[in-house]
Parts: structure tokens; sequence; C-alpha cells
């Protein structure tokens, strides 16, 4: 993109616009990230069985789920494009009717994620309680599914607009109310006594997992409702007639959500991999992939914001603010994980003392976060580039980039370093590394030639006649 000065005013200006929408939706990725925090810190003060139920639960619930969510994340192009040409009845039409897609994913995740928490499942540790224990956090959890898919529709159709403080409020609401009914619900009045707080009165001793569980689906209601309500009463209007059913919705939206798995599987196999070694090398592998998770919401919400600026102006066909908004999420991803990967490489022990009081484990760690400290840069621009693809309509670039990068660069990469080579979880998170940056080359290399094509045809005239819907950008994607 080397038509583009970084000293323009019209990148400043989208510098300026894409951090003002970041914000609020970093601290809200926070504030969803709390809620599973809450839920581990609750359980691990009911009980040592408790805790584990919740960690293997909680990683069986975002393994199931990631799919539907990926596929409505497909609303993030619909909603931009639409709004972009000032054609508001079209996107809240293109809502309805993910909400209604959310209703109908939900239908089938809810009894495929009970199906796989039942006891006698290699992941649900067969003969012992915290078999039990896994299916009642689930039983307590899963009624969250549809509250998150329809949360994420929400999402998409306010940060669309610009308008984040909902959802900022909805997330602050939400994690205000889990941390007492997360510890009522599943360790009652004598857990309460035992952090020195009062009791309440209710409840004895609580219902352990299923109640940490029943917390967060009554929490994540709550806030889809509350979302809900301000959405209708800020934006509802009479729909505008679509062509555009569920399975128009599903055919954006799948490509997205099979990326998203692509890449999450992958992590998840270098878990499992580590899960053979010993506790030591574990707790080191978690601590410092929670360390990294936490500032990747940094970079998510500024993709986020991304998104939404392309796509608002590839609705009106002007890519080159689509490029300027690219570039500038890129640059303000990329600085800020600059940020974390500096801290990550001089202060790594000291942060995994934070999270483990072993020494081992702090020092396996420190020696894992300056590789991380690599893995943030390429990680931050992979998802934003991402992001601008997905603003543009290209859905489908995303999906076969993560999977050349990821399962066919990353994952045997991490096995020839860490078995052939020896490396061991060393090399486990230099092939993850690899993955990533072979990801963010693609992607960023893609869009490029992508939006230059576009802006070449918009200069010329071939695309300036015709509806600016995602179609098109398929169309040119594809040939």
């Amino acid at each position: 993109m080397s038509d583009l000065s970084l000293t323009s005013p019209s990148l400043k200006h989208e510098l300026l616009a894409t951090l003002k929408l970041a914000g609020p939706l970093v601290v809200a990725f926070m504030g969803y990230q709390t809620i599973s925090l809450v839920d581990t810190f609750a359980a691990g003060r009911v009980g040592v069985e408790t805790l584990a139920a919740v960690s293997l639960g909680g990683a069986l619930y975002w393994a199931i789920t990631i799919f539907p969510l990926g596929v409505l994340i497909g609303l993030d192009p619909l909603i931009s494009q639409a709004l972009g040409r000032g054609d508001e009845r079209s996107a809240w039409s293109d809502c309805e009717r993910g909400l209604g897609l959310a209703l109908a994913l939900s239908a089938f995740t809810l009894p495929l994620l009970y199906l796989l928490s039942q006891p006698g499942l290699p992941w649900s540790t067969p003969g012992t309680s915290v078999s039990a224990e896994l299916l009642a956090y689930t039983l307590g959890r899963m009624w969250s599914v549809p509250a998150l898919l329809l949360h994420t529709c929400l999402r998409c159709f306010l940060q669309a607009h610009e308008r984040t403080k909902p959802i900022l409020l909805g997330t602050l609401f939400a994690n205000l109310l889990n941390l007492p009914l997360s510890l009522y619900l599943g360790g009652g009045d004598r857990l309460l006594v035992s952090l020195g707080l009062s009791p309440w009165g209710w409840l004895d001793v609580g219902f352990g997992a299923w109640g940490v569980g029943l917390a967060s689906s009554v929490v994540s209601s709550a806030e889809v409702l509350f979302l809900y309500v301000i959405t209708t009463r800020l934006y509802q209007k009479a729909p505008r007639p679509s062509h555009r059913g569920w399975g128009e919705l599903f055919k954006v939206g799948a490509p997205i959500g099979g990326s998203m798995l692509s890449e999450g599987g992958v992590f998840s196999i270098s878990t499992l991999l580590v899960s053979a070694w010993s506790p030591v090398v574990i707790g080191a592998h978690n601590v410092t992939l929670q360390l990294a998770s936490y500032t990747f919401i940094l970079s998510l919400g500024v993709s986020n914001a991304t998104s939404v600026r392309v796509g608002r102006a590839v609705g009106v066909l002007d890519w080159r603010r689509a490029r300027l908004a690219a570039v500038a999420g890129l640059g303000l991803s990329v600085g800020i994980m600059s940020l974390s990967a500096t801290t990550f490489a001089l202060k790594g022990e000291a942060l995994a003392s934070l999270i483990s009081q072993d020494t081992e484990v702090i020092s396996l760690a420190g020696s894992l976060l300056v590789i991380a400290a690599a893995f943030q840069l390429f990680d931050g621009a992979q998802v934003v580039m991402a992001a601008a693809l997905r603003g543009a309509g290209f859905t489908s670039t995303p999906l076969w980039s993560a999977l050349v990068s990821h399962w066919g660069v990353g994952l045997p990469l991490a096995f020839a370093l860490s078995f052939w080579v020896g490396l061991g979880v060393h090399g486990l998170w230099w092939g993850l590394c690899g993955g990533l940056m072979c990801a963010s080359m693609l992607m960023t290399t893609r869009f490029h030639q992508l939006s230059k094509r576009a802006l070449e045809g918009e200069r010329s005239g071939v695309t300036a006649e015709r509806a600016p819907g995602l179609g098109e950008q398929l169309k040119v994607e594809g040939s």
C-alpha cells in the first residue's frame, strides 16, 4: 500500500476514528474475558474438582461455539456496507435475520455441547467425580449459548453504527453481576463467610459447578436483553424487504467461522500436546497462553473497529478510504502489540509471577514469553488484516490463509521443532509463531492485491455504476 502517505491528514483522521471506536470495544472484550476468569476464581474457591470441571467445561464451551460465533460475525460486512451507503433499513433487516439464525444455530449447538459433556469421553476424566461436575457445569452454562450468539448479532449492529457505549455498559453490568452471583450460586453462604463477607441467608453450600455455570447463563441473558432493548429503541425501523435469508448469511459467515475454528483448533492441539509433558511445562504453557490471550484482546478491539471502517468505505465504493482504514488499523495494532512484546521480552518472569508461585513455572514461562514477544506482533497483524478483508467482503481469504498458515506451516513446524529438533515446548511456540507470521503476510498481501484491483476499477469507472453490495466484492475475490 505504498500509495498511502503515513503523514497524510486522511490517514491521521482514520487513525483517530479507529482508535475512538476501538477503545470501548477493547474494554468490552476484556469484560468478556473477565467473566471466564471470575468463573475460574469462584470454582477454585469451591473446590479442586469444581475448578477442574469448570476449566474443562470452559474449553469445551468455546470449542463448540466458535464456529457458529464466526458465522454470525459475517454480519460485519453486510451491516457496515449497508450503513456506508446510507441504507439503515437494510442494515436492521440483516440484523433481524442474524438474530433468527442465532436461535437456529443454538438449537444445534445446545445438544452437541450436552452430548460432548457426558462422562466416559476422553476429556471428561471418566471414573472421577470431575466427570459429574463437568456435566453439571455444562447443564448450568449451556443456556448462555443463545445469549452469546444473539449478543454477537447486536454487537455487530451497534459497532457498525459506531455506537459502542451500550456494548461497554452491558459488559460492565454483566461483570458487576457475575462476581457475586458466581460466588453465591457456586458456594453459598459458607463461601461468602470464608471470604470474610456477610451471608445472604438463602443458600448454605451452593450448587458447585452447576451454580457457577448457571450464573454465567443468567448474566449473559441479562446482558443480551439489555442490548436488545437499547438497540431496538435507538434504531428499529420498518425492515426493508431483502432477498437475503439465512442461507445467504450462512454463506457469508461460514468462511469466517471456519477460519476461527482453524486457528483455534491448532491452539487446542498445542495444549493437548503439552498435557503429555510435565506439570511444570503444562503450567508454564498455560501461563504464557493466558498472558498472550489477554494482550491479544487489545488487537481484537482494533480489528473490529477496522472491519467497521473498511466496510463503511466499501459500502460507497471508496476503496482509497478502505485502504487507509486498513493501514490505520494495522499500524495501531502492531504499535500496541510492540509495547506488549517489549514488556514480555523484558519483564516475562515478573508477569508470570502474577499468575503462578512456582519458581520453575515462572522461569520457563519467562523464556516462553520471549518467544511470545514475536508471537504478539504477527498475531496483531493477522487479526486486523483478517478484519479488513472481512469488512471489504472478502470472507474466504482468511479461511484459506488460516488453513495454509496454521495447518500447513505452523503445526508441522511445531511438531518438527518440538520432537525432531528436540526443542520441546519452546519449539512448539516457535511453530505457532511461524504459522501466525505466514498468516499475517498472506492476508496483508491479499488485501493489498484485491483492494488495489478494486481501486483501479473504481478509477476507471468499471464499478462506479454498480450497486455496492457484498456480492460484487465476492465476485472480485473469485476472479
